[in-house]
C-alpha cells in the first residue's frame, strides 16, 4: 500500500513538473504579453522559426519604420556636454512636449490592399501543404476591421501611460495636481492623438482628482483640419499641397528604388511559397509592399512575426524599410526644403512660449528683488545675522517654478499668454518635419536610390528611430540663476545635441538665434498661392 502512494506521489509530481515546462515553453514562444508594467519586447532576442528569418525579434521589432512600437532611445553624447554642475545650478520651469500618437490598427486604405492581397493568395492557396510552413495561409482572416480602422490600441494607450509615469520618476516634484492654467494639452482632431493625450494625462496625474477611483478629468484643446496649423500644417500649406499635386514634390527615388529591389523581392516570396516557376502568378510591387505591411502589422499589433513576417529575410526587410525612408525624406523630411519650413509656425509658437515663461520668471525675480531691498530698508537697525536670516526668508517667499505649483506661482501665470507647460499630441507627419527643421537625424548627403550599400547602412535618417509610434520630442528649459536659461532637447527619453549648441545644456537664446527664419515666419506669405504663382 505505502508503495502505491509513493508511485502517486511521484507520478504527480512528473505530471507538474511536465506542466512547468510546457508553461515555460509557451512563455519563451509568446514572450509579449501586454500589461501595466512593461513591454518586453524589448528584452527580445529570441531568434525566430522560420525557414527563411535569417534575424531575432529584436531587429524584427526595430525596423517596421514609423510603425516601429515605442523604445526608448539611446543617443550617444560626447564628452562636451554637461560641462558644468548643473543639477546644483539649475531649476526647471517650463516642459514643452511634442508626442506622436501611439500603435494604432491600420487605416482603411491599408486594409484595402490587405483585402487584394487575400484574393490574390486564394489563387494559389492549393499550393501550400496542409502542414507546411505557410498553411496559415489557407485560410487567412484579415484581422483588422474597417470600422476602427486607424484608432489607437491597447498597447498605444500603455505606450503614453508607462512615458508620463517616466516623466513623474524622473521628475517627482514638478508637476503636481492638475489646473488647465498650468498644463496646457493639445491634440489633432484624430481620435488617435486626442486618446494618446488622455492616457498621457491620465499616467501624470493618476490619483489625484475626485472622481470615482480619484480620477482627474483634463481639458484637452484641438482645431479642425482646415485650420490647424501647429500641428497639421502639412494639411494647411497650398504651396506645400500644390507641389504635391504638381510632383515638385515627390517620392520618385522611392519608385526607383521599388522597381530596383521589389521585382527581386517577389521573386524569392514565390519561390519560399513552393509556387512553381511555370505558373502565371506574380507578385506586383503594390503585393510586395502589402506583404511587408502586413508583417509591420502583425508585429506592431499582435507581436506575430511567424506569419506575413517569414516570407521575408532580413536583407528583405532593410530594403522595404529604406523604401519607406525614401518616401519620408523626400516628402516630410531633408530631400525638399519646404517639406520642414512649414513647421515653422510650430517651433516658433515653442520659442513664444518659453520667451513668455521666461519673461514672466524675470519679473517676478524683480518683484521678489524689490521686496527684499524693502525690506532690508526696514531692518537696517537689526544686527547681521538677523539681516541674514531676514534675506533667507524673503528669497525662500518668491515662488520656485522648479518646484511644485502652489498658489502664487497659479496666480502668477493667469495673467500671461501661455500656460507653464504644453503637451502637443500628433503625427508622424509633424514630427519628422520639426526634427528636420531643428536639424537632427541629417546625413551630409541626400537619401537616393543608387546610394552605396555603406551610404545606405549607416544614414542617420531612419524613421524606425526617429519616428516609431509615440515618439516623444520635449524640450525642458532650466533657470540658472542671474538671467541665464538652458534648453534640454530630448528625443524618445534620451537627451540630444542640437547642431550649433555646445552642450545638450544649451543657452537659450543662442538656440533661438539659430533659426532666425523661424522667428520672422509668415505663414500666410509662405503658403500663398495667386495666379499660378508660389510666393
Amino acid at each position: 500500500m505505502k508503495i502505491i502512494i509513493l508511485m502517486i506521489i511521484i507520478l504527480n509530481s512528473i505530471l507538474i513538473l511536465c506542466q512547468s515546462e510546457r508553461n515555460n515553453h509557451s512563455k519563451i514562444n509568446n514572450p509579449i504579453k501586454i500589461n501595466n508594467d512593461f513591454f518586453q519586447h524589448k528584452e527580445i532576442k529570441l531568434k525566430l522559426g522560420g525557414q527563411y528569418q535569417d534575424y531575432d525579434y529584436s531587429f524584427l521589432n526595430k525596423h517596421l519604420t514609423t510603425k516601429t512600437p515605442y523604445y526608448q532611445s539611446n543617443h550617444l553624447i560626447n564628452d562636451r556636454t554637461a560641462s558644468f554642475n548643473f543639477e546644483g545650478q539649475c531649476k526647471l520651469i517650463s516642459i514643452d512636449f511634442i508626442g506622436r500618437h501611439g500603435s494604432r490598427m491600420p487605416e482603411a486604405n491599408v486594409i484595402k490592399k490587405m483585402k487584394k492581397l487575400q484574393k490574390q493568395i486564394i489563387k494559389i492557396s492549393n499550393y501550400f501543404p496542409n502542414d507546411g510552413e505557410f498553411s496559415w495561409l489557407k485560410n487567412y482572416t484579415i484581422p483588422y476591421k474597417m470600422e476602427i480602422a486607424g484608432n489607437l490600441i491597447t498597447k498605444g494607450q500603455l505606450e503614453h501611460y508607462h512615458l508620463s509615469k517616466r516623466f513623474l520618476k524622473k521628475y517627482p516634484n514638478y508637476f503636481g495636481n492638475y489646473k488647465p492654467q498650468t498644463t496646457k494639452i493639445l491634440s489633432t482632431i484624430i481620435s488617435r492623438t486626442g486618446v494618446s493625450a488622455s492616457s498621457f494625462t491620465y499616467g501624470l496625474f493618476e490619483g489625484t482628482g475626485v472622481l470615482g477611483n480619484n480620477f482627474q478629468p483634463v481639458h484637452i484643446e484641438t482645431s479642425t483640419l482646415e485650420k490647424d496649423i501647429l500641428l497639421c500644417f502639412f494639411l494647411n500649406c497650398n504651396k506645400y499641397k500644390s507641389g504635391l499635386q504638381d510632383q515638385s514634390i515627390n517620392d520618385n527615388e522611392r519608385e526607383i528604388w521599388k522597381q530596383m529591389k521589389y521585382p527581386i523581392i517577389g521573386m524569392e516570396i514565390k519561390k519560399r511559397l513552393g509556387i512553381p516557376s511555370n505558373i502565371d502568378w506574380d507578385l506586383s510591387n503594390s503585393m510586395v509592399n502589402t506583404i511587408f505591411l502586413s508583417c509591420v502589422y502583425d508585429v506592431a499589433i499582435g507581436n506575430i512575426s511567424n506569419h506575413w513576417c517569414s516570407l521575408l529575410n532580413k536583407q528583405n526587410i532593410l530594403d522595404l524599410e529604406y523604401s519607406k525612408d525614401l518616401d519620408d525624406y523626400w516628402l516630410s523630411g531633408y530631400g525638399n526644403k519646404i517639406n520642414y519650413e512649414i513647421s515653422s509656425p510650430l517651433l516658433k509658437d515653442i520659442f513664444n512660449h518659453f520667451d513668455s515663461i521666461i519673461n514672466s520668471t524675470s519679473t517676478n525675480s524683480i518683484i521678489c528683488n524689490n521686496n527684499n531691498n524693502n525690506n532690508n530698508n526696514n531692518n537696517n537697525n537689526n544686527n547681521n545675522n538677523n539681516n541674514n536670516n531676514n534675506n533667507n526668508n524673503n528669497n525662500n517667499n518668491c515662488f520656485n517654478n522648479g518646484e511644485n505649483n502652489n498658489s502664487e506661482e497659479d496666480d502668477f501665470l493667469v495673467g500671461i499668454k501661455y500656460s507653464k507647460n504644453i503637451l502637443r499630441f500628433a503625427h508622424s507627419e509633424t514630427i519628422i518635419p520639426l526634427m528636420s527643421l531643428l536639424g537632427l537625424f541629417k546625413d551630409d548627403y541626400h537619401l537616393f536610390a543608387n546610394l552605396t550599400s555603406d551610404q545606405i547602412n549607416n544614414r542617420k535618417f531612419k524613421t524606425s528611430v526617429i519616428s516609431p509610434y509615440s515618439t516623444n520630442l520635449v524640450m525642458f528649459l532650466f533657470d540658472c540663476g542671474d538671467s541665464d536659461f538652458k534648453l534640454l532637447v530630448e528625443h524618445n527619453e534620451s537627451p540630444i545635441l542640437i547642431p550649433g549648441c555646445n552642450d545638450i545644456y544649451c543657452d537659450y537664446q543662442l538656440f533661438k538665434s539659430l533659426f532666425p527664419n523661424v522667428i520672422n515666419f509668415n505663414w500666410e506669405s509662405y503658403c500663398l498661392i495667386k495666379d499660378n504663382i508660389t510666393y
